[in-house]
């Protein structure tokens, strides 16, 4: 169903929203509890953070799942709703499926906070 009207949209957004969180919650070995989905059309991160979760996770995730790309739209809206949050921006993306193949989910972070994160993968034996 195409997301032509504003409660499709939600719904497609909030679906995604749940994909991460699923994702960080199995993958990272958080309380699913400990990470809950923001209202749709509330202002700040997609995902907040209890405290428990900010000490595995120190991002402020901004979910994006649409065709059409405004990278440097997502990205300032991302790094302003974690700044507020006191958290490193995470931007998350995905095209919306085509006939042709599924998009990849890709993740946008500043170069030096991959620089951090491979330096501690560097001290634990790599990656």
């Amino acid at each position: 169903m195409p997301a032509n009207t504003t409660k499709t949209k939600k719904a497609k957004g909030r679906d995604f929203q749940g994909e991460i969180h699923e994702a960080l919650t199995s993958g990272l070995e958080i309380d699913p509890e400990d990470i809950k989905i923001a209202v749709m059309g509330e202002s700040g991160v997609d995902l907040i953070l209890s405290p428990a979760a900010k000490k595995k996770f120190g991002w402020g995730v901004e979910c994006k799942r649409q065709e059409t790309v405004e990278f440097w739209k997502w990205w300032r809206q991302c790094k302003a709703n974690a700044l507020v949050a006191h958290l490193k921006p995470f931007l998350v993306f995905r095209r919306n499926h085509t006939k042709q193949e599924k998009s990849d989910t890709l993740v946008v972070i500043k170069l030096e906070d991959f620089i951090e994160l491979q330096k501690k993968a560097n001290d634990k034996g790599g990656i």
